[in-house]
């Protein structure tokens, strides 16, 4: 068989269709990949920024005046009960 523009490799026209159709495939599928690959760095790198955010604020919460006393006030009330 001749190496045409339709079949470049000398394979039978069956055999060399079902090669390109599987590297295309292949092809897609690694795009695909890399692409989700891609996505799920960026979701991870914008939950680890909430997270620390979200830590940050927690922290804050802690060391504020108004809490400090909160639990000052609900150990007090704990020693008086017993």
């Amino acid at each position: 068989m001749i190496a045409t523009e339709e079949n470049p490799i000398n394979f039978p026209v069956k055999l060399s269709s079902n090669l390109t159709q599987f590297y295309y495939i292949f092809k897609k599928k690694k795009e695909g990949f890399k692409d989700s690959m891609e996505k799920n760095a960026e979701i991870l790198d914008e939950k680890s920024d909430e997270n620390r955010r979200i830590n940050e604020l927690i922290i804050t919460a802690r060391s504020h005046p108004c809490q400090q006393e909160k639990n000052q006030v609900i150990v007090f009330i704990f020693f008086l009960v017993l």
